[in-house]
């Protein structure tokens, strides 16, 4: 006998679509789905370009959309893409990726199950969100997405020193994070080392750092360093 998700929504025409980089997985399960009667596709190697087919024809449109894709942006900037391609989206979340999730379903996720879920769940959840029903406790989407904001709040908080350094600070402190001495950096910028050291203790000031590894240590544990090579090349 088929399970009673199977008889209770057997007249929807769903078309599923699969969002994952493991090319040999994306297959197996795009085969399976296919087999339990959904219309699968499979995207194999997600971009982030906006490069999703649009939903244009008839019927339910769910992309299942795995959170561990290699590019650790990927999720969020997919799940946005493919909500804007008319695909609502279920991701697929391992465990301990609870910012990551948040993320996503802030970005358009229609809802999440365990990346772990057996075959028969998967579906019984496809053909719940074909239907309009939830997927998800809403007191538990509320939680995510607070506790998202509030750790974006702490890195804004975490971030909040460095925009206090100036431009020349900033150099500095980049250089050090290079590995750079202070006569390294000294003879790199023709100033003299005891101008360095005098710019040193104003960064270590300014970010409450007791050391120049200290201060490293905060550049690279808050994302400056990253932010700032991004701006680089940008």
């Amino acid at each position: 006998m088929p399970p009673p998700y199977r008889s209770q929504f057997a007249n929807t025409h769903i078309h599923a679509l699969v969002v994952d980089d493991r090319v040999a997985y994306a297959v197996s399960l795009a085969g399976a789905l296919a087999t339990s009667g959904l219309h699968s596709a499979t995207l194999l190697e997600p971009l982030l370009d906006g490069a999703v087919p649009s939903a244009c024809d008839g019927g339910s449109h769910i992309a299942l959309l795995a959170l561990d894709l290699a590019e650790s942006g990927a999720p969020q900037a997919l799940t946005r893409n493919l909500d804007g391609a008319g695909w609502r989206v279920i991701v697929l979340a391992p465990d301990g990726e609870r910012p990551r999730l948040a993320a996503a379903i802030e970005a358009g996720a229609a809802g999440w199950l365990a990346a772990t879920v057996s075959l028969d769940r998967m579906v019984e959840a496809i053909h719940r969100l074909a239907t309009g029903l939830s997927l998800n406790d809403a007191d538990e989407r509320f939680v995510l997405l607070r506790d998202l904001r509030a750790s974006r709040d702490r890195a804004v908080r975490r971030v909040q020193p460095f925009a206090t350094l100036t431009p020349r600070e900033q150099e500095v402190l980049a250089s050090l994070a290079a590995g750079l001495t202070l006569e390294e950096i000294a003879e790199m910028d023709y100033v003299s080392p005891v101008t360095v050291r005098n710019q040193v203790q104003s960064v270590l000031g300014k970010l409450a750092a007791r050391s120049r590894v200290e201060a490293v240590a905060m550049a690279h544990s808050t994302g400056w360093i990253a932010a700032r090579a991004n701006s680089d090349r940008t």
